[in-house]
């Protein structure tokens, strides 16, 4: 009964010690299955078989210890309970431990899938940055292409701006040769006033030589009653031109009237012939006088036939006249076969007499055409006066004008410096771009640098992925096990009385304690390994953290070189603002000048008014005059009625006259080769009359462009009003950036500190994990040491269980030794056990500070990578900012190039205002010279007049004895009036092209009608040499 009571107390001891080795080596696979995988199944198999002998052992003792006695197994039976309590509490923490490890395996799982979406979102952003590069890039290129446009376009601008200053040297070059033409017109005009003097000088020896051989003269008479009729038909021609500019119809009628005056001519002539009888009488006692009469009378006829040739080459010139002309000639043709019939119808001279009445009614036209030649006279001075006044306020304007061209010119200098400096800006600009294209290559680089360290982290995210696999393969594994363990533990209880079976077991499980031994070494090796990787990382991440310093220096640089680059933009804006205003200055200058010039074009239109007004009043007070020369006129008649009688007296005279022609008509072809000569030079004077119409058309096109130039300068001022409105907008906008890039640069430098102390406490983190491994090593050196003396109490229990084998039938008390062996090596045994599970508790809290430490590490890298990001945007909107700038210097160059234009063009309307004023100054002094001519001749005309009068009163007074030469005196003076009146008609010649020139200038439809005056004055002077040789 001892016997058993024994056997039923060891019995449950052993199963409850072996319970706690279970349940101790089931805490320990569960521990190690995190760092070793699934190579912990050698070492469950080996503990179950421990466990298995020591129940075998333990089965044996009962039949063993029959001898001991009852007290010691009860004090081992107590000592049982104890350890088995002492083995359920370190049970309950094992398994609390177990769960937790699965916790931290459920927190583990979930953190790898928050950093797969972390690297998913981290994926697109990459992605959204290398579209945005993209984009960086593509618009870095457009504002290269737009720089380099904008230098193309400067430098056309500079192009543009040589040629206006070499068009502003031809202007000069174009004044100084305007001023020597006008110098030589000047003297041309002498040199005509001199020949009016002497011509003037020539009609006095003419009136003189008259009045010595009026009573002689009566075939002088003849003539000039004819040109007379001549010039009658051509003042009213030239008055029906006046009255109607361009009608050709009324022209065509003038023409028609012309032709039945000389009808009425014919008539004359014929009624003439009998008078002439009475007059060759007369004619024979003044032969000589008549001769030297003639010969006057063919230099006046020469100078007729040069204004005839001038004529013929001005229709020849004008395409437009031709028709005329032709009808012209047709009419000549009819007047010389008109002039044949004279020659037949001079035999009826004698019906001349009837005929004084209509004669008499010629005379008041000519008398009247006097009188309106005097008012034109009048008029002339009236403008010669206005002409000079304003020849002297346009000499005071062109001071101005000179004045205002060297202000432009410095002006264009200015223009010139001001395009250097915008080349300047242009290179800043374009080592700008530069720069900017470099910081892209350097994010471009910065941005592969986090390409590869996202996929490292992906790496180590995979490899935790696995482990954590791995964790969850060994903890389901070691669940099998566990189960198994059981079932083999209750085989084990049913297998313990057989002792070989134990010893087997034995054996089998010190060849499991060396393996177990081999795998702690391999456990040694993988802790060094995942120590190295750490250090390794801390490494990595103070590396990372000197990039990042390093970015934030450059970024710090870059935000220092856009606040310059802003400072910079904001000079060159006020400076563009002072050019604007500038250029605002010029414009309302050139306003200025424009409402000036349109005040003076104003005031002059009413001066030329009331100069027209005093015209028109001259005019009426000489008709008065002209209606006291027709009475004189009538009392000549009287005296021409008595000289008729003589006419019979001068019909044999006559025929010496013919004689005298014909020396005369030598001495015409001799003037005629010095006509041509003049001829020469009229038609020089009409290419210079054509010059100056079609400059005074392009004066005209020309204000007309300065008109249309104002209205678009008004415009482009509002446009700069717009402009400078927007640029203090983007100005106050780019202040707003400014300090929001101060905001986040202080930001960035918290950032930074923030990271500092971040480093510093992964670094003092970094220290306690190098003391912990250091314990670590220490820990296992310990543990190798136990382990070798395992070895040796191994071997020393193998040779005790060949001992017992060879002694098992022949010694109990041996047994009992080994039984005490035995429980002592478990003693020793469990010490070990215990000392195992304590360093894997320290390895498995280890661990997890390491996963701890990887997750600060990899918390602290995403929040790298967000500042990064952060970075990348804010560069990003730097970049946008630059662009913006950019953009904004753009539309400041284009802005600055409209007006440059604009002030190139305002110079080039100045310069033609300029070449305008000059050309009428030019224009106006040949019409002073001119009216001076005109004035001159017309003066010497009313001399003449005069002293007609007074020759008349002269002869009144003398009586009747010498009442025929009065008569022959009479008929001279009335020659003399006649030619007074040819030689002024001949002398307005000039002035008539000259006021043509002047109406060509106002008008052209009022060229034509002076060119048919000429044609019909051209008709009228043919017919009288006609007429002149005749007779």
């Amino acid at each position: 009964m001892e016997e058993e009571t024994v056997t039923s107390s060891e019995v449950p001891v052993t199963k409850v010690i072996e319970g706690n080795t279970e349940d101790i080596i089931k805490d320990n696979k569960k521990e190690e299955e995190a760092p070793l995988d699934g190579e912990f199944i050698k070492v469950e198999k080996e503990t179950a078989e421990a466990h298995d002998g020591g129940s075998h052992t333990s089965r044996a003792l009962p039949v063993e210890d029959e001898k001991p006695s009852t007290v010691e197994q009860s004090r081992e039976v107590l000592e049982a309970n104890e350890k088995i309590n002492e083995l359920e509490l370190e049970l309950e923490k094992l398994t609390a431990k177990i769960k937790h490890s699965e916790s931290e395996n459920a927190e583990l799982k979930n953190q790898v899938s928050l950093t797969k979406e972390k690297l998913e979102q981290q994926e697109k952003n990459h992605e959204d940055l290398e579209t945005n590069h993209k984009k960086l890039q593509d618009l870095f290129k457009e504002a290269e292409e737009r720089y380099n446009s904008q230098i193309t376009t400067l430098q056309e601008e500079l192009q543009a701006q040589e040629s206006n200053q070499k068009e502003l040297v031809k202007v000069k070059e174009s004044f100084e040769t305007l001023n020597t033409e006008l110098e030589s017109s000047r003297k041309r005009m002498n040199d005509l006033e001199q020949e009016l003097g002497l011509s003037s000088s020539d009609a006095k020896k003419f009136e003189e030589l008259h009045k010595e051989s009026g009573s002689h003269a009566e075939a002088e008479t003849k003539r000039a009653l004819e040109f007379e009729r001549l010039l009658q038909l051509a003042q009213a021609s030239a008055k029906e031109m006046e009255d109607q500019m361009a009608l050709v119809q009324e022209e065509l009628k003038g023409l028609y009237e012309k032709i039945a005056d000389h009808e009425k001519v014919e008539e004359a002539l014929k009624k003439t012939t009998v008078d002439l009888s009475v007059v060759k009488e007369e004619l024979e006692a003044s032969k000589s006088q008549v001769l030297e009469i003639q010969q006057k009378f063919t230099s006046q006829e020469a100078k007729i036939n040069e204004m005839t040739e001038e004529l013929n080459l001005k229709n020849v010139s004008e395409a437009s006249v031709k028709e005329d002309l032709q009808a012209k000639e047709s009419e000549l043709e009819e007047v010389k076969s008109k002039l044949h019939e004279l020659t037949l119808i001079q035999d009826e001279l004698e019906k001349i007499r009837k005929e004084k009445e209509a004669h008499e009614e010629e005379k008041k036209q000519l008398s009247q055409q006097l009188q309106d030649s005097i008012d034109k006279v009048t008029q002339l001075e009236a403008e010669l006066t206005q002409s000079s006044s304003r020849n002297t306020e346009l000499e005071s304007e062109l001071k101005t004008i000179l004045a205002k061209s060297t202000d432009h010119e410095e002006r264009a200098n200015m223009s010139h410096q001001r395009s250097i400096e915008l080349e300047d800006i242009i290179q800043n600009l374009n080592s700008k771009s530069e720069n900017a294209g470099k910081k892209a290559s350097e994010l471009e680089l910065l941005l592969e640098a986090e390409r590869y360290r996202i996929q490292e982290l992906e790496e180590q995210i995979v490899t935790l992925e696995k482990r954590c696999k791995d964790t969850e393969e060994g903890s389901s594994i070691h669940s099998r096990k566990v189960t198994e363990l059981e079932a083999e533990i209750e085989a084990l209880r049913s297998k313990a009385t057989v002792l070989e079976g134990a010893l087997e077991a034995a054996t089998k499980k010190e060849q499991e304690l060396t393996e177990s031994l081999d795998l702690a070494t391999t456990e040694k090796k993988q802790l060094e390994d995942v120590s190295k990787k750490s250090s390794e990382q801390l490494v990595e991440a103070e590396n990372l953290l000197e990039v990042l310093r390093n970015e934030l220096k450059v970024s710090q640089n870059k935000l220092e070189t856009i606040e310059s680059d802003l400072e910079a933009s904001g000079i060159r804006e006020t400076e563009v603002l002072n050019k604007i205003k500038l250029a605002e200055e010029q414009l309302e200058e050139a306003r200025a000048k424009c409402s000036e010039y349109e005040t003076l074009h104003e005031t002059r239109t009413r001066d030329f008014d009331l100069k027209l007004q005093e015209s028109v009043a001259s005019f009426a007070s000489r008709d008065t005059e002209a209606k006291s020369l027709l009475e004189k006129s009538t009392t000549l008649e009287k005296q021409l009625a008595e000289a008729t009688e003589q006419t019979v007296l001068l019909k044999d005279e006559l025929d010496q006259l013919l004689l005298i022609q014909a020396n005369l008509e030598n001495e015409n072809e001799n003037l005629k080769a010095k006509i041509s000569e003049a001829e020469n030079n009229a038609g020089k004077l009409s290419g210079e009359n054509e010059m100056l119409v079609a400059t005074i058309i392009q004066l005209k096109d020309k204000v007309n462009e300065l008109e249309s130039e104002k209205e678009f300068t008004g415009q482009a001022v509002d446009s700069h009003e717009k402009t400078i409105a927007n640029l203090t907008e983007q100005h106050s906008r780019a202040a707003e950036l400014a300090d929001n890039h101060k905001r986040e640069l202080e930001q960035a430098l918290l950032k930074l500190s923030s990271l500092e102390s971040a480093l510093e406490e992964m670094q003092s983190k970094s220290s306690q994990h190098e003391e912990a491994k250091l314990k670590v090593t220490q820990e296992l050196a310990a543990n190798e040491s136990k382990l070798n003396d395992l070895q040796t109490s191994l071997t020393a229990a193998l040779t005790e269980k060949d001992q017992a084998l060879s002694q098992f039938h022949t010694s109990q008390k041996e047994i009992e030794d080994l039984k005490e062996q035995l429980s002592s090596e478990g003693q020793r045994l469990q010490s070990q056990i215990s000392s195992l599970m304590e360093e894997n508790k320290k390895l498995n809290e280890t661990h997890g500070n390491a996963k701890n430490e990887f997750q600060t590490i990899i918390t602290t890298l995403e929040e790298q990578v967000k500042e990064h990001t952060s970075n990348e945007t804010s560069l990003k909107t730097e970049l946008e900012h630059l662009k913006v700038e950019i953009e904004e210097n753009a539309a400041l160059k284009t802005n600055l190039k409209n007006l440059e234009e604009k002030l190139a063009a305002a110079q080039n309307t100045i310069v033609e205002q300029k070449e305008t004023h000059s050309q009428k100054e030019l224009e106006r002094d040949a019409a002073l010279k001119e009216l001076e001519a005109k004035k001159e001749s017309y003066l010497h005309l009313e001399k003449q007049v005069k002293d007609l009068t007074e020759n008349a009163k002269a002869k009144e007074q003398v009586t009747g004895d010498d009442s025929s030469e009065i008569k022959s005196r009479d008929i001279g003076s009335n020659l003399t009036t006649t030619s007074k009146r040819k030689s002024k008609k001949t002398a307005p010649s000039p002035s008539s092209s000259s006021s043509s020139t002047q109406i060509q200038a106002t008008d052209d439809s009022f060229g034509t009608s002076i060119k048919f005056i000429l044609g019909v004055a051209l008709v009228s002077v043919i017919i009288g040499i006609v007429l002149g040789k005749r007779y």
